[in-house]
């Protein structure tokens, strides 16, 4: 079952994104492949309820036919602009918008179009237009859908419906204003994102040269403390050995391996020392007071 869940995901990614190098022009495309796909999907279903209204109820051809005629177009229609879509974003767009203004015209008959039950689906592409092309192509939108409706109302001998048409400009001119402020909000995320992954890469620089600076460092110092004469261990805060100069295993007679980890408890400890200087030892780390400048012990025969 998941296996089957990542193809259908991997399926839907495939079908649904569109190549594209301009983000804006990426989200464009995908924007109307989701409108395709939910045109594609109500043209369909509507077209097997025709069918089945003419096999089951009865219903006359003739009565249906501009509707299965209509989602005949839509279908095939969609087919081909998706594929449009896929390598040109704005032309797609512009076609499936003057299909939606097509259908539109030929939805009803012509007085009801331009001034009646029909007249909102004009709207649909002006709504839209803003968002799949650029801001400013819902005003194209409003004056194609005008002059649309004008001629459908001269076909007739009537007058345009002007109610209509000034509230086709008042539409296009909310979808303008919120193109644009979706546009700016885009904008403002991505100077933000750009702005934030050149501070990541300051500051990825600055501590990668921190770290070469302390790697320098720290070589000298290793350098240094396996140069000098002197048997040098160095215990962490809780007690631990963590450094072995070469010297100090040769003045203890211990391999590099037994010193490193071992406490300061576990060398006290060691069978080389007389009881003495394990109470030298000892008082080094229990003494209350300062530490003395010299410490002399036996250490096997040394």
């Amino acid at each position: 079952k998941e296996a089957r869940n990542i193809m259908l995901k991997s399926f839907w990614e495939v079908v649904m994104n569109t190549p594209g190098i301009d983000p804006d022009d990426t989200r464009r495309k995908r924007l109307l492949n989701f409108l395709l796909l939910g045109v594609f999907i109500s043209a369909v279903l509507t077209l097997i309820v025709t069918s089945v209204g003419l096999i089951i109820r009865s219903w006359k051809f003739t009565d249906a036919s501009l509707l299965i005629v209509t989602c005949v177009a839509f279908i095939f229609g969609n087919l081909a602009i998706y594929f449009i879509n896929r390598k040109s974003g704005p032309t797609a767009a512009v076609l499936f918008l003057l299909l939606l203004l097509l259908a539109f015209a030929f939805s009803d008959t012509p007085d009801q179009v331009s001034g009646g039950r029909s007249l909102f689906f004009a709207a649909i592409p002006i709504a839209i237009a803003s968002l799949l092309i650029r801001p400013m192509a819902s005003f194209i939108f409003a004056i194609v859908s005008m002059v649309t409706i004008t001629i459908l109302a001269f076909s007739i001998n009537s007058y345009p419906n002007i109610p209509a048409i000034v509230g086709f400009f008042v539409l296009a001119m909310v979808s303008w204003l919120s193109a644009r402020g979706l546009e700016q909000a885009l904008q403002d995320v991505r100077t933000i994102n750009a702005n934030l992954d050149h501070l990541v890469q300051e500051r990825t620089q600055e501590l990668a040269n921190s770290l070469t600076r302390e790697r320098i460092e720290a070589g000298r110092s290793h350098a240094i403390l396996e140069s000098i004469a002197d048997g040098v261990i160095v215990f962490d805060v809780n007690g631990s050995a963590i450094i072995a100069n070469p010297s100090s295993t040769r003045l203890l007679d211990l391999p590099n391996v037994k010193l490193v980890g071992a406490s300061f408890g576990d060398l006290s400890q060691s069978t080389l020392l007389d009881a003495e200087g394990r109470s030298v030892l000892t008082g080094l780390l229990t003494r209350p007071g300062g530490q003395p400048n010299n410490v002399h012990i036996a250490w096997g025969k040394k």
